[in-house]
């Protein structure tokens, strides 16, 4: 949410991201495939939601409009999901925590 480029420190980590996130999925050679996108690290941002609210996000994101850390979440996965320009791509988004296996294990099940 905050965290900088380390060999830049001038653009936010997340916002790279989003902004590679769309050149992929965009890309001509995946404009007739369907789409995974997996949000990891959720347990972090929880850390930091319980730490410091809405206000945490608003200053780095101020159209966030939110007030709880599902609306965190929903946020986050609208910026992704607004990147793809093809209305007939379905996109599944899933939520994880890489020390959390069973979310792991759900996602691993579901992507088979």
């Amino acid at each position: 949410m905050n965290l900088k480029l380390t060999n830049c420190n001038c653009q936010n980590r997340l916002l790279e991201t989003i902004t590679l996130f769309g050149q992929i999925v965009n890309s001509r050679w995946f404009l007739a495939s369907h789409c995974i996108l997996i949000l990891n690290k959720v347990d972090l941002l929880a850390a930091k939601y319980q730490g410091r609210g809405d206000e945490s996000v608003r200053k780095y994101w101020p159209e966030y409009q939110g007030a709880s850390y599902q609306d965190v979440l929903n946020f986050f996965q609208a910026k992704f999901l607004e990147v793809n320009q093809s209305k007939q791509k379905t996109i599944y988004t899933h939520f994880t925590s890489a020390v959390d296996r069973s979310s792991v294990s759900l996602v691993i099940d579901s992507v088979k």
